[in-house]
């Protein structure tokens, strides 16, 4: 796993150590389980970064958090790893992998650190509360709770209290023994939870997307009171005294009556508010998706200042003293003055910054760059650690390849890999058209290991065409048959390929093969002069057809007698040449028409049996989109007809195959055909061995023989992505560039606006740049789109639309593009693959597909039932029978496909 750690050394005092060492803990999601937000400490700006941390993975803006306990920072990534790390230094503790994901924030009591995170196994995982070893990350015990994302576990006076979404339209709030896991009570809402509870007193509160808060009681659950706002509830309460804050996706701020849940005030904002509050003295700040961090009266729900970002504000501030500090989804952590608002500091990270958390006089954030950062005032001191790690620099020629370390993939060459452990390793590089290259090295501390290799390039193949067909084809001057027809394990390198064709001008091309990948070579051919006058027909002759008489001509004469009186003498001849043999034949008895054995064996005909190493079988693939295509050549060399010819294929269950055997009637001697395999794969696999069978009758030997077809090895790994800004204008200029593949779901019993966050979600995670995303949501319908874009590290350009329709069912659409077909088949499938790991990818996809290749590629569309146009008439509603407009994808009134 790639992590780097960049220290930057500030200039400090020695006597301030003991605040570093000494200051108040930060040990769960918004300081307290009251959620107020506020350290125990000041930390004033202007601050400076301290270091930061690499993970694997990005740290959600929205509820994902560090927490800070002692000399220890607690993160997680939505990859499944939990990372514990120096407060002071940025350096690896330890790390544990848990699962598929995790979108929370974990809580730490004691020396037990608690995290909600999906279980690793099944096509549904479950999702546990996690109780770990806070010092080493050993398990301590887990128990299943269900979907609990991104809500973070709350610990107070030995309990545990967690919230989750639940599996369809239902949520539930659990309190659980912090010593064994034992369930307590738990209380079930008639909608998921998206929000972490607040505790105080004796009441847990809690936020709903049935768009109720929650009051209930903290030793039994039962429910105290419950509020209806006109929105879902993704925001976590706070409490001060006897008030309860929260936000809605109504855009209102509340603050509610923490013993009757009746409103004192409410704050409009000018769109949703996801953010979670932070109370201290008599203000309330709160973040909006409109940009804005707003600062209210906690009494009265007054303005008293706002503070404008470059984009949504959906993580929750922190106070500090006299400062608030609050990330946004602009990339920016920023740093305001509580009192007048006015921008004191701010940093750009590489993604949305999540809630900010600060201890020990730092102040922490995640980002969905991959980053940790810390930072602090100029006077904090950084000890110098000790380096027990190296770096590996790897590159090879050509670059792209794929780098594995002692079997764990890295990324693609150039690469560049910090933090490895001190000691020997083996490496890996593989390549789509080149030899693997593996060796062994060793990493020494705090050195750069270099390792820099050339790859030998396989064998390729060109595919050759002309207009007209038939033709013939020579390579390097040696014939190859007729066009069509595809030339297998060409050498890399200069080859001349020549096409000719009786009665036109021949072609030549040179052309360079380079990879495995077959070369497409498609020429017209010129008729000559000769044949434009006097056409020449490669077919065999016929009736012979009468040249059109130009006007004027008159016809030759023609004596018919010198054709008709040959005709009769030759019939003449041959009716007598039959009579004598007749008459010449003797007649046999019943016993002279058996054959003896030695007769029959003498006069059969002899016959020399087919060699199977004279039936040549060759292969090879190319990427096409979202689906692979598998070429199988079979060559009769012998000089024997084969006939019932059956090539079955044999894949790894990642992939589908729509036909698993073709077949081929009958093959003449010295004759060849392809046969044509579409292989769809479900998501990523690195190495899979494709391998097949043919089977064919032998006439020689009146026997069936099989012929294995050679192992190739297919790769489906997604790139490595580097978020890259851009603007809508400038990414639907650039999809117009690029290949794209589609797919469209269908109904799932599923929230359309929980399946819009899943999935905008997904393609964050793999580093994607997400442009604002247009979202319409009434009581009755939501719709929601999102375009992605990221550059690889190979410098191809990568994009993806997701667009989610319905209400309590819904579907989705969605597309991805890339500027080459391999890379396209590789970052499609990352996406789908990383999907299946919260919904079931059978259920959730159709089997069909639809690709849009440009450059001549073709058009595949067996998923979308275009409207059928009914000229005079306007269409309706499958579902609910409202009329609807021509340019509608789905009805209006209830989500339905169109």
């Amino acid at each position: 796993m790639k992590k780097n750690i960049s220290i930057v050394i500030v200039l400090f005092l020695l006597v301030c150590l003991p605040t570093l060492c000494s200051a108040a803990d930060w040990p769960m999601f918004k300081h307290d389980p009251a959620h107020t937000g506020v350290a125990g400490e000041s930390v004033e700006p202007p601050l400076e970064l301290l270091w930061k941390f690499e993970i694997n993975s990005s740290i959600s803006s929205h509820q994902s958090s560090p927490i800070i306990s002692g000399d220890t920072v607690y993160i997680v990534s939505s990859d499944g790893y939990v990372y514990a790390l120096d407060a002071a230094t940025g350096v690896e503790k330890w790390e544990y992998k848990i699962g598929g994901c995790i979108w929370s924030s974990p809580a730490v009591s004691g020396d037990t650190l608690y995290i909600s995170a999906e279980d690793q196994l099944g096509t549904y995982p479950p999702w546990y509360l996690y109780a770990l070893n806070a010092d080493t990350g050993a398990e301590k015990w887990k128990y299943e709770i269900g979907v609990a994302l991104p809500c973070s576990p709350i610990v107070l006076d030995g309990t545990v209290y967690i919230s989750i979404r639940g599996v369809i339209n239902y949520g539930s709030v659990y309190a659980l023994d912090v010593a064994t896991g034992t369930k307590k009570w738990e209380y079930k809402t008639s909608g998921d939870i998206s929000s972490s509870p607040a505790v105080s007193e004796d009441t847990v509160y809690v936020g709903s997307l049935d768009s109720y808060i929650y009051a209930l009681d903290a030793d039994t659950g039962a429910e105290k009171w419950k509020f209806k706002t006109s929105g879902v509830v993704y925001s976590s309460p706070a409490v001060s005294g006897s008030t309860v804050y929260t936000g809605s996706q109504d855009n209102y701020v509340y603050a509610l009556d923490a013993s009757t849940g009746t409103v004192k005030w409410k704050y409009k904002t000018d769109d949703c508010v996801y953010s979670s509050p932070a109370l201290v003295g008599d203000s309330v700040y709160i973040g909006s998706n409109d940009g804005y961090l707003y600062t209210l009266d906690a009494d009265t729900g007054a303005e008293k200042w706002k503070y404008k970002t470059e984009h949504k504000v959906v993580s929750s501030p922190a106070v500090s003293g006299n400062t608030v500090y609050i990330g946004s989804t602009d990339s920016y952590v920023y740093a305001l003055d509580i009192v007048t608002g006015i921008e004191k500091w701010k940093y750009k990270t590489g993604g949305d910054v999540s809630s900010p958390a600060v201890s020990g006089g730092v102040v922490y954030v995640g980002s969905d760059d991959g980053y940790v950062y810390a930072f602090a005032p100029a006077s904090i001191p950084i000890p110098h650690p000790t380096p027990t790690t190296g770096t590996i620099s790897v590159s090879s020629s050509p670059s792209g390849a794929s780098t594995y370390i002692d079997g764990t993939y890295k990324g693609t060459t150039p690469e560049v890999l910090y933090n490895a452990p001190v000691g020997s390793h083996t490496i890996k590089i593989t390549m789509l058209g080149y030899d693997d290259f593996s060796k062994k090295f060793t990493v020494l501390s705090g050195q750069t290991t270099y390792v820099s290799i050339t790859l030998s390039a396989q064998n390729g193949s060109i595919s050759v065409s002309s207009t007209p067909s038939g033709a013939n084809v020579y390579l390097d001057g040696t014939y190859e048959g007729t066009s069509p027809t595809v030339l297998y394990d060409v050498p890399i390198g200069s080859h001349t390929i020549k096409i000719t064709k009786s009665g036109y001008d021949d072609k030549t091309k040179t052309i360079t093969v380079l990879s495995e990948k077959s070369i497409q070579i498609s020429e017209t051919l010129n008729l000559n002069e000769v044949s434009e006058e006097y056409p020449v027909s490669d077919a065999p002759a016929e009736e012979p057809h009468a040249r059109e008489k130009p006007y004027g001509e008159e016809e030759p004469y023609q004596n018919n007698n010198d054709t008709i009186i040959p005709l009769i003498f030759i019939l003449f001849a041959g009716i007598i040449l039959i009579a004598f043999s007749r008459w010449k034949k003797p007649t046999k008895s019943l016993k002279d028409t058996q054959p003896s054995a030695e007769t029959t064996t003498a006069a059969a005909p002899t016959r020399t049996p087919v060699k199977k190493d004279n039936i040549k079988v060759k292969s090879v693939f190319q990427y096409q989109g979202a689906t692979i295509q598998y070429k199988v050549k079979i060559i009769n060399q012998t000089p024997e007809p084969i006939s019932d010819i059956k090539i079955q294929l044999f894949v790894p269950e990642v992939f589908m195959l729509t036909q698993k055997e073709k077949s081929i009637p009958m093959l003449e001697p010295d004759e060849s055909k392809t046969v044509t395999f579409d292989i769809r794969p479900t998501g990523e696999c690195g190495d899979c061995i494709v391998s097949g069978l043919m089977n064919y009758y032998d006439y020689s030997t009146k026997k069936r023989q099989d012929v294995d077809i050679k192992k190739k090895m297919i790769s489906i790994v997604c790139p490595v992505l580097k978020r890259k800004e851009i603007y809508e204008d400038g990414w639907r200029n650039a999809t117009e560039e690029l290949i794209k593949a589609e797919e469209n779901t269908k109904d799932l019993d599923i929230p359309a606006e929980n399946l819009f966050n899943i999935a905008t979600r997904v393609l964050k995670d793999m580093s994607m740049y997400m442009i604002p995303p247009e979202i319409t949501s009434t009581p009755q319908l939501f719709t929601g789109v999102g375009m992605f874009y990221a550059d690889g590290a190979a410098g191809l350009r990568y994009a993806a639309y997701i667009e989610v329709v319905g209400g309590r069912k819904s579907r989705m659409i969605l597309k991805a593009w890339a500027e080459k077909e391999e890379a396209l088949t590789g970052f499609y499938h990352k996406i789908l693959d990383e999907i299946e790991k919260r919904l079931d990818i059978k259920v959730f996809i159709d089997e069909g597909i639809i690709q849009h290749h440009v450059h001549k590629t073709e058009i595949k569309d067996n998923i979308i039932q275009r409207s059928n146009i009914n000229l005079g008439t306007r269409a309706q509603c499958p579902e609910c029978g409202r009329e609807v407009e021509a340019n509608e994808k789905f009805c209006l009134e209830c989500g339905a496909k169109l």
